[in-house]
């Protein structure tokens, strides 16, 4: 590489694998919590949806995870 000092070396470091955060199953058919809903909410605003806010609140009240992720 032009233009880096050859005392700069890049190596490539191998990261530890996460840890996982959750110590229960997935259970895709609950219903979303309440934060979830707000950033489906926040989803339609940012996506230009907006108009439809109201109607996604009600939905978003009897949304499952699934089907909020797709």
């Amino acid at each position: 590489m032009q233009g880096i000092p050859k005392s700069i070396q890049f190596v490539a470091e191998v990261l530890p694998e996460a840890a996982p955060l959750r110590r229960t199953k997935t259970d895709e058919t609950r219903p979303l919590s309440e934060f979830q809903s707000e950033v489906v909410q926040l989803a339609t605003v940012l996506n230009g949806d907006h108009f439809l806010c109201r109607f996604l609140d009600e939905m978003g009240k009897k949304m499952s995870v699934k089907e909020a992720h797709t």
